[in-house]
């Protein structure tokens, strides 16, 4: 800046005196600012301990952050006097000598740093306010400020005599070398002010929470109010004898807890984003103010996560539970009364009876009122919830953005131990909890590597009976008395209803893919293969009204045994309606098809000449599979086997393997159809056991339910096969008591008295049958080479430990459903699979 060019005749007050001036506005300006901090704490009142409603919460919140850090944060914006004592210095300094600069340097850092402290107490009163005003820290602030009021007070006056002496001084005649100093002052005013600046957003995001938290109870509300309704309109059209013409199409839409969630948390997110820069550079007060470089918005959000999302989400998630049941109960109860419809019609005879059972089961789940969540009950968990948010969250923040050390020092850093000692705790149960499964994953690997526990020797009782495989299970000697619905629901038949075709949507693309590879003129074969009982002919009859129904369709299957190529032309020419002297491969060509055989595992005999009608049919797939899209369905015992015999995979472009299930598709598979019955479940708990070991788990968080603990159980004796699960389920149904099924707790089997039961040619004799699907004794005894009466005992005696029955669908002996899992365990420790 030029100096001035008036006349030496002006007053000696020109400079140095005008910069005194202004330094002395700027401290009384910021003094103002903090008496009206302190009127406003000295009038301030703590929320009142019963106040349980939001809105009241709110409005208690805006006035008392208006008074205490608003009012004096935006009067400070306002005069900006650490900016105006900045100015005044850049301003005045050109035109005072530079012996009088040096000689005002050390109380212009004196000045500098009291104005800073100063500021950075504005927001102070405020932040020990919110985490319940402690005591020791107000007073604290209260002796700073007058500390500050009285160090201020001797540095004007040391400027008011050093204005004295620099009247006399010759002014600048040069331009001043630009002083490093104020560079670092503008740098610190800059922090300054973002750091002011952030404590305001906070306080506005948190009145963002309080606008979101308030629409979020009046929708949650509302939707339980419409809930209750649905469900009186449901009742009602029951009551009436749930008439066809006025049947209920209409739905409820409810809302799941995420979206909520994501409905309530966004405009906070959305504000935040706009308020808080990703990165800042923020002032921390203390001897000496530092700057920091902090990315707040990173911070508040994992702030906001921790401390109000997972607050939020708990009462979403209860609220919703409460609405849901109700909601899940009307749908039910409608769903079964289409569905019996449905069904009925098939089964004119026991079409009333059938429609009036499923009408009675379907309003009792509606005759029982279930208390919705009131309006009081969410605002007072919203009341909980913020003020986990106000407190807890607004430490961690402060602690970020001050440094743990120096937060810990404070004394309202105590209050937040106890959300800290709940985070450990935390995390240190879910490491124990991960810590437990990787050992008990880690001891079945290696009892699984060295085949098994060694069984105790049992003392030997008075009467010995022989184990079978019922006794082993401990399943009921006979099925118990089910209601028509139910025994319909469970009856072992490949299902046709897309609904209760659960888990299979990867191998429904499989098969549609290769459709789409045949359609466009690539080779394409499928296979599908599968355990007995483990849902292909489910799986196929969804794909015929699904993927395949756009197309020619020829779907058999082989009832009988085919040994020579000879059987399986006339069985195709028959399935195609050919003459038995024409062609077979000129009429395969003769038009676009898609060709389905079911039970492939019946072409061959595991002889030495027992594979030609599975060499045959490669051939004829390879001839043909321009017009003819080849779809081979056998069980995966009988693949194995024919692909190490014949290579049978190399046919085929696409593999379909339609195998066990997840636990969690067999429990919906399950329960799916036990929705439709409109009865109620209870699972009975397991036996009781160390009290000691019981309230580990139950620290530890790996206390499973009944109904869990059953069907880990129910997956294991099942090996993931539908059918196999189904019987299982059928004979733990202990009893039917009015509306509620009760489901005996299955425990997991030991095999080892049973497994001694067993000779080593009836390892092969099962493994024989299972690889075949079934077998016939002649077949049977074929195969194993030895005579007819032979093999008879030996199957005699299987059937009578209750591993193999009559095939109920096919000629011959089968391995029982429940006997699959012992069977094969079995199998693979004797290294046969």
């Amino acid at each position: 800046m030029a100096t001035s060019s008036e006349p030496a005749t002006q007053s000696p007050r020109n400079a140095a005196d005008r910069l005194v001036l202004k330094l002395r506005t700027a401290w009384q300006d910021l003094r103002s600012c903090t008496d009206g901090a302190a009127q406003a704490a000295a009038v301030g009142k703590q929320a009142p301990a019963d106040l349980q409603n939001l809105q009241d919460m709110r409005a208690w919140y805006e006035e008392t952050s208006r008074q205490l850090l608003m009012a004096p944060l935006e009067r400070f914006l306002k005069l900006q006097p650490i900016k105006s004592a900045l100015d005044a210095l850049s301003m005045r300094d050109p035109e005072i000598s530079t012996r009088a600069l040096n000689a005002r340097s050390r109380i212009d850092r004196k000045l500098q740093r009291i104005l800073i402290a100063t500021a950075l107490d504005l927001p102070e009163l405020w932040r020990i306010f919110r985490v319940g005003n402690n005591v020791a820290e107000s007073q604290s602030w209260q002796k700073r400020r007058e500390a500050h009021n009285k160090e201020a007070s001797v540095v004007l006056d040391h400027y008011a005599r050093w204005a004295q002496k620099a009247i006399g001084e010759e002014k600048k005649r040069e331009e001043a070398s630009r002083d490093p100093r104020n560079d670092l002052w503008w740098r610190q005013h800059r922090a300054l002010l973002e750091t002011l600046q952030v404590e305001m957003a906070w306080r506005n995001l948190t009145l963002t929470w309080f606008s979101a938290s308030e629409t979020l109870i009046g929708d949650v509300h509302r939707e339980s109010e419409e809930a209750r309704s649905y469900k009186a309109a449901t009742l009602r059209w029951l009551e009436e004898g749930a008439p066809l013409d006025l049947a209920q199409d209409s739905s409820f839409a409810l809302i799941t807890p995420e979206e909520r969630l994501r409905g309530w948390a966004l405009p906070i997110e959305s504000e935040a984003r706009l308020k808080l820069a990703e990165r800042t550079e923020l002032l921390v007060g203390g001897l000496r103010p530092r700057l920091r470089r902090i990315a707040i918005h990173s911070r508040f959000l994992r702030a906001f996560d921790t401390y109000a999302r997972k607050r939020m989400r708990g009462l979403i998630e209860h609220s919703w539970q409460m609405t849901a049941r109700v909601v899940r109960d009307a749908e039910q109860s409608k769903e079964i009364i289409a569905y019996w419809g449905e069904t009925s019609l098939n089964r004119p005879g026991d079409a009333s009876q059938l429609i009036e059972e499923a009408r009675q089961n379907a309003t009792i789940s509606l005759v029982e009122e279930f208390t919705l969540v009131p309006v009081e009950e969410l605002n007072r968990e919203a009341v909980e919830a913020f003020w986990r948010w106000h407190q807890a969250g607004s430490l961690m923040l402060e602690a970020n953005q001050d440094g743990w050390f120096a937060f810990l020092r404070r004394p309202r850093a105590r209050s937040f131990l106890p959300t800290a000692a709940e985070m450990l705790r935390l995390q240190s149960r879910t490491a124990l909890l991960r810590g437990v499964q990787w050992v008990r994953s880690r001891v079945e690997r290696t009892m699984e590597s060295v085949g098994g526990r060694v069984p105790a020797h049992p003392v030997l009782p008075a009467v010995i009976r022989r184990t079978t495989l019922r006794d082993t299970l401990e399943l009921p000697a006979a099925k118990r008395e089910l209601p028509p619905l139910y025994r319909l629901l469970f009856r072992l038949a490949p299902v046709e209803d897309r609904r209760f075709l659960v888990g299979r949507d990867q191998e429904l693309a499989g098969i549609d893919q290769a459709v789409t590879d045949w359609e466009a003129g690539r080779f394409a074969a499928c296979l599908l293969i599968g355990a007995r009982g483990s849902g292909k002919t489910s799986l196929l009859n969804c794909a015929v009204r699904e993927t395949l129904a756009d197309h020619r369709l020829i779907r058999s299957e082989f009832n009988d045994r085919l040994l020579r190529p000879e059987q399986l032309d006339a069985f195709l020419r028959s399935l195609l309606g050919l003459r038995d002297d024409a062609d077979l491969l000129e009429g395969l060509a003769s038009e676009r098809r898609i060709l389905i055989l079911e039970e492939g595992e019946r072409i061959f005999v595991r002889t030495v000449d027992g594979f030609a009608v599975v060499h045959h049919l490669m051939h004829l797939i390879h001839r043909t599979a321009a017009t003819t899209l080849w779809l081979i369905v056998m069980n995966d015992r009988s693949f194995r086997m024919l692909d190490a015999a014949t290579y049978l995979h190399r046919v085929f472009s696409h593999r379909i393997n339609a195998m066990s299930v997840s636990r969690s598709d067999l429990e919906t598979a399950i329960l799916e159809r036990h929705r439709l019955s409109g009865l109620r479940l209870e699972f009975a708990p397991p036996p009781a056991g160390d009290p000691r070991v019981n309230r580990a788990k139950r620290w530890v968080g790996i206390e499973d339910s009944p109904q869990t603990l059953f069907f880990d159980s129910l997956l294991q004796q099942s090996e993931g096969i539908f059918r196999s699960a189904f019987e299982l389920w059928l004979s733990s149904i202990e009893r039917v008591e009015g509306d509620t099924i009760h489901i005996r707790q299955p425990l997991d089997p030991s095999f080892n008295l049973f497994r001694s039961e067993l000779a080593q040619e009836d390892h092969f004799t099962l493994l024989v049958i299972q690889e075949h699907g079934s077998l016939t004794q002649e077949e049977l005894a074929e195969v194993l080479c030895e005579s007819q009466d032979k093999s008879r005992g030996r199957t005699e005696r299987l059937t009578a430990l209750g591993l193999i029955e009559l095939d109920p669908e096919h000629p011959g002996l089968r391995v029982k459903p429940e006997a699959q899992r012992f069977v094969n365990d079995l199998l693979r420790r004797a290294n046969l699979t």
